[in-house]
């Protein structure tokens, strides 16, 4: 079945189709459930990972109780992309050290019980590795600092030696769902980090993070998150989000953001103050969504003349109608 860019469970591998979708640049992942497939099918598969570019993404979910056999990937060992996921259990684990072309690796498997499987000699050449939240996260992150291919990194959970993810050399994209007391020290080591997002995990603040260069930074739903007073050591930011931070109370700009153009903020109903927008020369985009900053007192302060799309939702249907007018007559888009 053809679903967007998704193909599950096919019977037969559609090579013209594939081929075609990503000759206009689509991407494409081929993605079975249970053991829906066989040795001719898998070969099939081979066939086109051996010409297909980085587009082309094959995934295992959801194999039930008997798990995922990782013997399997010797039958597609040019497979590129590879996503092993939404899965319980998964055998012969160290297969994954066979596979030489792997540019992409995802692995969600709960009761994963491999925690040295990253010392694998091949897959120190990923550019793009994630690794979800298992039973026990013993996943040991030493060998990350030989990864010098690596450009994106997600992790659920697992720190054990985080620290080794400040010396990958290429890193510019990194996603961390981390328990409360994990440092995040290691972020002021990686030189080459633009992009950095905390989604969900726990954590208080970010305030080990010193002056870096990070471009993006997203913080959604980390559970008591309250604090972002060292907002001003991202001053090389051109898009901040925040959502889902109910303890939050103040953000303030108080030095100079001359890049930031989108700033975010969602769902922070304690949040009392932004300050220092005026800090912010070449904003754009301005999204405000259920914050505990009324409307009217929000509008007292100076905005740089530069904003030119501005959302205030508090999700109050009238109210909400009400804002939208007052700032389309000021001249900004709305929607």
């Amino acid at each position: 079945m053809f679903e967007g860019d998704r193909i599950t469970n096919p019977a037969i591998i559609d090579r013209k189709l594939i081929l075609a979708e990503l000759k206009k640049g689509n991407e494409i992942t081929l993605q079975f459930s249970y053991k829906k497939y066989n040795d001719d099918l898998l070969a099939e598969i081979d066939a086109v990972c051996k010409i297909a570019d980085e587009n082309f993404s094959v995934r295992f979910y959801d194999h039930g109780k008997t798990g995922f056999n990782c013997q399997t990937l010797l039958k597609i060992p040019h497979v590129k992309n590879l996503y092993i996921d939404c899965m319980n259990d998964a055998r012969n684990l160290k297969s994954l050290g066979d596979l030489s072309k792997l540019h992409t690796l995802r692995l969600g498997i709960f009761n994963f019980d491999e925690p040295e499987l990253l010392q694998c000699s091949n897959l120190k050449t990923l550019y793009d590795l994630g690794i979800t939240k298992t039973k026990n996260n013993k996943l040991n992150l030493l060998y990350l600092k030989d990864y010098n291919n690596l450009t994106t990194l997600e992790l659920d959970g697992h720190n054990t030696n985080i620290e080794s993810v400040g010396k990958i050399k290429n890193l510019t994209s990194l996603y961390l769902s981390l328990p409360k007391k994990t440092s995040v020290e290691f972020i002021n080591n990686s030189s080459s980090l633009k992009n950095l997002h905390f989604v969900l995990g726990s954590r208080e603040n970010i305030n080990e993070i010193g002056p870096n260069k990070i471009e993006t930074l997203q913080i959604e739903r980390v559970l008591g998150f309250n604090d972002i007073s060292n907002i001003n050591h991202f001053s090389k930011l051109k898009k901040l989000r925040i959502a889902d931070a109910p303890q939050l109370s103040h953000i303030n700009f108080s030095n100079n953001f001359p890049a930031l153009t989108d700033i975010s903020i969602a769902n922070c109903k304690s949040l009392q103050t932004i300050n220092g927008l005026m800090n912010v020369p070449r904003l754009t985009n301005l999204h405000i969504f259920n914050i505990g900053i009324p409307f009217d007192t929000f509008m007292q302060q100076p905005l740089p003349s530069s904003l030119k799309y501005f959302n205030f939702y508090t999700s109050k249907m009238k109210e909400d109608a009400a804002n939208k007018k007052i700032l389309e007559s000021k001249g900004y888009t709305c929607g």
